[in-house]
């Protein structure tokens, strides 16, 4: 009790003290017993040592009989002060020699016993064998004085002793002087303490006198207070806001609860919805089918009731199972199934039916694969066709007549997860409103009353679809801007793909799985003289072949590049809108092996026949490589191109007019005189006249082409004073499959010249002669147009 009410430098004075006190106690008994012990087995030890010395120098002694040499031995112990005595006994244990410290002293000797030592309180006797050749010729026996050993022992305790109280001594200062620097905070934080008690003022703050752990604890202390002012502050405030928060607490229960009627009242709009949508065909049902009972009703009508009876029953049943699937839904009933689904087989299935509704609307409708694709998908095969003609179905209603839908299907490159498929239904209708895009998705909620009035449906396509997806391991998500197109995207899991076949081409699977659906719309095809399709960069090939075809019979429209012509070949029903294309293969933009290998790409199935000014023996392997089904070479040869079409489409009327045309060629040649129209020779300076020159139908071709010969001499030349040589290559090249055509084989040959020393480009003087010549040649014909003779 004494020890508790005494202040804390006190406590920490006899604290540290005492603790001193013992430690150095500890030390120093630990280290008197280790010393001792220490001590007194080395000396133990050396005993023995030197016994064992004098016991192997004892042996020739014994064996000799001779005393004198023993006691010689035994004279060497005189330095050793601790040794009372020394005794040889011989090997019947009688005494062969004595030595004693003191000679008039005399002391008994030890009994005999086994090697070793013995210890009392006063000596230590040691023995050791006299051996000789593994024979015992006695013993060797000392006695020494313990006592000279243990005043050396009592001396060092008794250093060690004068040292602890030295140390406790300088600990007791220490802890004196330490007691100032512990107490004083101390006694400063409880008068703090003190003062904040009686007079509740939170703004005192106790004074630090250190840096130590006494000076932190005076920091917290402060800290402490400065959070109890903030908390009386807090607590304060927290009594004024608690009436708000009840308030503000009152209003989101009042928020809640409209949110929850808002709820109910969405269903109940959704039930009103799907009333009216099943009265809609209900009505219609009804309606046609007491129609029918009119006797006055023709077959006719009949039909036509019937028709309209089938088509409102199957809308009815659409919407039913729908209801029925997000009833499944809400409930967690709905099941899935993943089987192994042919991915190719399933989208020419669903495709052909949403082609033909496209079709209907007057709307381009395309499927594109990317990439290789899995022959068989592990999914729900009729589940994967609902989703997708949902998707589908929504892009074609929002769509009008004269944009497009198109379908992306690839593969998701992404190592950390299952392989997924992807869908991309791309449309260019209307579009959502970014506010609205959050409603998509959620049950019995229509993005907008006034779209579902117009467009008609029951708002469940999509959550259906989405809730689908995720149940076989995917999602539906969405892209769109107002006024522009949406792009819903829908991603499923595959299943595994290691041993899984892959399809290197699908787009031309997905042909033939639609060959009966292309073979039908090939029937459709207008039956006349057939469309003709003509890519042309050049004005002057664009007249000569377009005058050509339109006299044959065909109708003819013109592309300027691969590009449009990419764009002119479909239909807005995703159709082939054209018999045969005539692809130029070097056009700007994208040239015709591009263009050609674009449309074999997405399905296109019509004829394409190449026309190049290129005649050697590897382009037409290269032009049927990149998808074309025949090659003509320019300059034009216009029996030979009107064979190829005929043979390609196999109209009658194409080779009738070949056929004319080849005879009234014929009978033209026969009846020219080759005198009157020179040849085409460079060298001459004579009026160049076209080979077509008395053939009526080419006659305003030609004049046509000819007056336009002197603005291409002045381009050719400008290009070549600013060495402009791509431009010139691009003139030559057109000159030269142009003027062939009009009947003016040495402008070819001059401008194909022309062509090939531009490319080369490193002989500016080589193609300065060239154009020189091609001038010239354009000149005479030139000239030879206003002097040729008329029939």
């Amino acid at each position: 009790m004494t020890y508790r009410i005494r202040s804390i430098g006190t406590k920490v004075l006899l604290l540290l003290v005492l603790t001193c006190a013992g430690a150095v106690f500890l030390v120093v008994t630990i280290l008197a017993w280790h010393t001792l012990t220490t001590f007194k087995q080395n000396t133990i030890n050396h005993m023995l040592l030197e016994t064992q010395m004098l016991a192997s120098n004892s042996t020739a002694a014994l064996s000799f009989d001779d005393k004198e040499s023993a006691g010689e031995i035994l004279s060497a112990l005189k330095h050793e002060k601790d040794v009372l005595g020394a005794w040889v006994f011989d090997a019947q244990g009688n005494i062969f020699k004595h030595y004693c410290n003191q000679p008039d002293h005399h002391r008994e000797a030890p009994p005999l016993g086994q090697d070793g030592y013995t210890l009392d309180d006063r000596t230590l006797g040691t023995q050791a064998s006299i051996v000789h050749d593994s024979e015992k010729l006695g013993t060797l026996a000392i006695l020494f004085d313990m006592k000279p050993t243990y005043q050396r022992l009592a001396r060092m305790i008794l250093v060690a002793v004068n040292t602890s109280l030295v140390v406790i001594g300088l600990a007791t200062l220490a802890a004196i002087r330490l007691r100032r620097f512990v107490s004083q905070p101390i006694a400063e934080l409880v008068k703090t303490a003190d003062q904040v008690s009686h007079n509740n003022d939170y703004s005192i703050r106790a004074k630090r006198f250190s840096n130590d752990e006494l000076g932190r604890m005076t920091d917290q202390f402060n800290i402490m207070l400065d959070r109890i002012q903030e908390r009386d502050q807090t607590i304060s405030a927290a009594q004024d806001q608690l009436e708000q928060r009840v308030r503000q607490r009152t209003a989101e229960l009042e928020q809640a609860t409209r949110r929850a009627e808002a709820a109910s009242r969405a269903k109940s709009a959704f039930l009103a919805n799907m009333s009216h949508e099943i009265r809609t065909p209900m009505t219609a049902i009804i309606g046609f089918s007491d129609m029918l009972l009119d006797p006055e009703q023709t077959n006719s009508d009949k039909l036509d009731c019937i028709q309209t009876i089938r088509r409102n029953g199957q809308h009815l049943l659409s919407i039913i199972n729908d209801i029925l699937d997000i009833s499944k839904i809400e409930a967690g009933r709905m099941t899935v199934e993943k089987i192994e689904t042919p991915l190719v087989d399933t989208m020419a299935h669903v495709c052909s039916l949403m082609r033909m509704r496209a079709g209907e609307k007057g709307i381009n409708f395309k499927v594109d694969y990317l990439g290789s694709m899995p022959k068989f998908l592990r999914t729900d095969p009729t589940r994967l066709k609902q989703m997708l003609m949902n998707l589908l179905g929504n892009a074609i209603k929002f769509t009008d007549s004269g944009g497009s839908v198109r379908l992306l299907i690839q593969l998701e490159d992404q190592s950390d997860r299952p392989p997924r498929i992807r869908f991309d239904v791309i449309d260019t209708g209307i579009g959502i409103p970014k506010n609205k895009l959050s409603h998509l998705f959620q049950s019995f909620k229509q993005v907008d009353q006034a779209m579902t009035r117009k467009y008609g449906g029951t708002g469940l396509g999509l959550i259906i679809t989405k809730r689908l997806a995720q149940m076989l391991g995917g999602d539906v998500n969405v892209k769109s801007q107002e006024g522009i197109g949406s792009t819903f995207t829908l991603t499923l899991e595959t299943g595994p793909l290691e041993n899984m076949e892959m399809l290197t081409d699908p787009n031309e699977a997905y042909c033939q799985a639609s060959e009966a659906c292309q073979r039908s719309q090939e029937e459709e095809r207008p039956p006349s003289g057939g469309r003709l399709l003509l890519a042309e960069d050049g004005p002057d090939n664009q007249r000569l072949i377009r005058s050509l075809l339109q006299k044959a019979g065909f109708d003819v429209d013109l592309a300027d590049n691969g590009r449009i012509a990419c764009e002119k070949a479909w239909t807005k029903d995703g159709r082939p809108a054209y018999d045969v294309i005539l692809m130029d293969m070097q056009m700007p933009e994208l040239d015709g092996y591009e263009a050609t290998r674009l449309l074999r790409d997405e399905g296109y199935k019509s004829p394409i026949v190449a026309l190049t000014a290129h005649a050697m023996a590897g382009d037409r392997d290269k032009c049927i490589e990149a998808g074309c089904d025949d090659y003509a070479t320019k300059p034009i040869d216009r029996a030979k191109l009107l064979e190829i079409i005929g043979r390609l489409i196999g109209f009658e009327q194409v080779a009738e007019v070949t056929k004319q045309r080849s005879q009234s060629e014929e009978a033209t040649s026969s009846n020219t005189q080759p005198a009157a129209f020179p040849s085409s020779g460079k060298d001459d300076e004579s009026p160049l006249w076209s080979e077509y020159a008395n053939d009526p139908d080419m006659r305003e071709l030609v004049v046509e082409f000819v007056g336009e010969l002197p603005n291409r001499v002045s381009q050719i030349q400008n290009h070549l004073t600013n060495q402009n040589l791509s431009e010139l290559v691009v003139l030559a090249h057109q000159l030269k499959g142009a003027a062939g055509g009009y009947g003016y084989g040495s402008i070819t040959d001059a401008a194909r010249e022309l062509e090939k020393c531009a490319k080369a480009g490193n002989d500016l003087e080589g193609i300065k002669q060239q154009v020189n010549g091609l001038s010239r040649l354009c000149e005479r014909a030139i000239q030879g147009l206003q002097t040729q003779p008329t029939e």
